[in-house]
């Protein structure tokens, strides 16, 4: 399953946010210690050694652990001052009993993300120990079927597993139909067209309108039987991360009870849609009850190889989670730092215009989908957006022996890996400019300026400052997002047509109790190591 979704949900936690059961021994015996622990230690501790490799762990086997859990913006900070004088490429350390291997460096995350490792290095587990009994809201029989299914995720199966029937693939059939549905250009097209009818008619309603993403992808039935899905989905989300950490019921009730509202809407909008539906001539890329193919081809799939229809609605429920889970975040991100700076504004508007016709039969103008993203201004700063923004660790379980750092390190089986995108994201050497550190946001630090004479000067163009290895927001390898170019034209053609259409100026910048703040809006660092960080005023 996508890196979007394991990793958005199985994640380091904010300190709003509850823990899983098994540590929930280790956080009742020492939450009396633990403020004075974090303050005592947080900044002052050294690392090990080149020769360690070790994250030194001040109180064996608890401080790491808590620090990595409760404040992991300190915690990788330390990691990437432990990397930079050590010089090695994977940093070891206990999480609680887990033996956890950190790995930064383009050859090691090249090694990572392959795909001659794709069945040795996976995120299987935290799927099944995680993400299915919770978001997916899968009994204990039911996880057991994935576990079973030891066929993988590629098109060929492992070798030993060729008997196992093509639809019961599960790893492999969950994965196609994403890619299939979600990337392929001929699924995409019908979906970014009707985002931008919806677009267009909620900004014509606008501050009425609502639900463009869930009409788009679910077609129009859903919020029409309930409206208020979108506030569902935003109570979820609000819940989520305590919802997969797996509290009973009984310790934390609002979790479940926003994941049950949230999913009884799309299991009463599955039970309409699907009675009568001739499932014979569903060929079309969109139609209005399913809406995109992704949904009904997943629907399909499901009800074929006997899920219980809770389950499906839970696994439809988290696709729209993962879509929106980045791309809602990207696109505010990037008109923040769009408006704040007048000449950007109007660089991005003059860019926009070159991507914009008019339509012969309305007279109004459209975007051109195919020019919009190919603007180099625009993915200059998507790209620095999602560099800066975008934070969490890539998990993967390793299944067999994994040799990194040239040789130097040997990680076993059981082991897990992380690629923590704030050690590769905020590199230095990768990503720094003169007069532009990595830390900061730099609109051109994608850029590069050319000449050509047919275009009466210099021109820019669209070229990562860094290598692709040490940029990954959507994941890497055989699990990376599958949703990332559907995400890419969704906010670029919000951003398009909000600059093209509104008088825009920043007023105040103000705190989360609506004060005014002398300062712009920051990455709420709570939250590093867990997805998006949303804004928190300072």
């Amino acid at each position: 399953m996508s890196d979007t979704i394991t990793s958005s949900t199985i994640r380091a936690l904010p300190e709003s946010i509850g823990l899983n059961t098994s540590s929930l021994f280790i956080f009742l015996a020492t939450c009396g210690g633990v403020a004075l622990l974090l303050t005592q230690f947080g900044g002052s501790v050294s690392e090990g050694t080149a020769a360690q490799q070790t994250l030194r762990d001040p109180i064996p086997g608890l401080y790491n652990t808590l620090q990595f859990m409760f404040n992991n913006y300190k915690f990788m900070t330390r990691v990437q001052a432990a990397l930079q004088r050590s010089r090695a490429g994977v940093l070891r350390f206990s999480l609680g009993p887990k033996a956890v291997y950190l790995v930064a460096g383009q050859q090691n995350i090249r090694t990572v993300f392959s795909r001659d490792l794709v069945h040795d290095i996976t995120n299987q587990e935290q799927m099944t120990r995680y993400a299915l009994p919770t978001l997916y809201k899968m009994n204990a029989s039911e996880v057991r079927r994935w576990e079973a299914d030891r066929s993988g995720v590629t098109k060929t199966p492992i070798s030993g597993t060729e008997d196992v029937p093509s639809r019961q693939r599960l790893w492999y059939n969950y994965e196609h139909i994403y890619a299939e549905y979600l990337g392929r250009p001929q699924y995409m097209r019908p979906l970014i067209e009707l985002y931008n009818q919806n677009l267009d008619r909620l900004l014509d309603l606008y501050p009425w309108g609502n639900g463009t993403l869930v009409n788009t992808l679910f077609g129009p039935r859903l919020v029409e039987l309930s409206p208020d899905f979108v506030d569902r989905l935003w109570a979820f989300d609000e819940q989520v991360f305590q919802l997969v950490m797996g509290l009973p019921k009984w310790l934390n009730a609002k979790p479940a009870k926003a994941h049950d509202a949230y999913v009884s809407a799309i299991e009463r909008w599955l039970g309409d849609v699907s009675a009568g539906f001739d499932w014979k001539a569903a060929e079309a890329d969109w139609e209005p009850r399913f809406g995109g193919r992704a949904v009904r081809e997943l629907y399909r799939w499901m009800k074929e190889t006997d899920w219980r229809d809770e389950v499906i609605a839970a696994t439809l429920g988290a696709l729209a989670f993962a879509l929106k889970s980045n791309s809602i975040p990207t696109t505010t991100w990037m008109l923040m730092e769009i408006i704040r700076d007048p000449s950007l504004l109007r660089a991005v508007r003059e860019e926009v215009a070159t991507a914009t016709e008019t339509d012969p039969a309305t007279g109004k103008p459209i975007l051109d989908n195919q020019k919009l993203v190919a603007l180099p201004l625009l993915q200059s700063i998507c790209t620095e957006t999602l560099r800066l923004r975008i934070n969490f660790n890539i998990m993967r379980d390793v299944k067999q022996p994994v040799v990194l750092d040239n040789g130097a390190t040997t990680v076993a089986p059981g082991s897990l890996l992380q690629m923590p995108m704030m050690v590769a994201h905020y590199d230095e050497a990768a990503w720094g400019a003169a007069g532009h550190p990595a830390s900061e946001f730099w609109a051109e630090r994608h850029i590069r300026y050319v000449d050509e004479p047919e275009a009466a000067g210099r021109v820019r163009k669209f070229a990562m400052a860094g290598h692709p290895t040490a940029w990954f927001p959507f994941g890497g390898g055989a699990n990376v997002c599958p949703g990332r170019q559907l995400a890419k034209y969704e906010i670029f053609t919000t951003i398009a047509t909000i600059v093209s259409r509104f008088d825009l100026e920043v007023v105040a910048w103000t705190k989360a109790d609506g004060s005014t703040s002398p300062r712009a809006a920051e990455s709420d660092l709570r939250y590093c190591g867990g997805g998006p960080c949303p804004q928190i005023g300072t």
